[in-house]
């Protein structure tokens, strides 16, 4: 499809530009995956003449550019915090509407997502001596302003930035949320 074709263009135009700004530097690169990129696997999938096509396309863009994909659903581990698209439920479904203090309850580590693309940060104690999580929702890095089309409710509630975390022994202990404006006008 076109619009899937501009989508996978437009993800190797951010890929190769970061990767001309970072140079030689050896970072290892994860992504971790979410229901966008979940959407394109299903509509493969029940697309009989699409079937083996756009999936490997897009995972071929990432592999180029050296990223490491965590599948939609899974959480990758990080210095003991984990990393997901969205929080699921143990039926697999997402945590769709939570707040952060409600999810703390259920959650036996820390936890990084953006689902809902609203920053919020929560540090919780635990029963036990010095026994808490962090739980970060670091928005979305989207352009300043832009609100999907397939979801204009969250119009009002969105925050647009990128978000520098420090993690130790499976926390969180800092985090710094920079706008997306900050960013423009830093770097244009």
């Amino acid at each position: 499809r076109p619009s899937f074709m501009n989508d996978l263009g437009s993800v190797e135009e951010a890929l190769a530009a970061y990767r001309k700004e970072l140079g030689d530097c050896p970072i290892e690169h994860r992504i971790v995956l979410g229901n966008h990129e979940e959407r394109v696997r299903t509509f493969e999938t029940g697309t009989a003449e699409l079937e083996g096509a756009l999936w490997p396309m897009l995972m071929d863009v990432l592999a180029r550019y050296d990223f490491r994909a965590t599948e939609y659903r899974e959480y990758l581990a990080i210095e003991g915090c984990m990393f997901t698209h969205v929080p699921m439920t143990l039926r697999e479904q997402p945590y769709n509407g939570k707040t952060l203090n409600p999810l703390s309850n259920d959650l036996t580590w820390s936890l990084c997502f953006a689902h809902t693309h609203r920053f919020a940060f929560l540090n919780v104690p635990k029963i036990g001596r010095d026994n808490r999580i962090t739980i970060l929702n670091a928005g979305s890095s989207m352009p300043h302003g832009f609100y999907p089309v397939h979801n204009k409710s969250e119009q009002g509630a969105t925050t647009w930035g990128v978000v520098s975390l420090k993690i130790q022994l499976g926390q969180i202990i800092q985090h710094e949320f920079v706008p997306l404006t900050e960013l423009e006008d830093r770097y244009g």
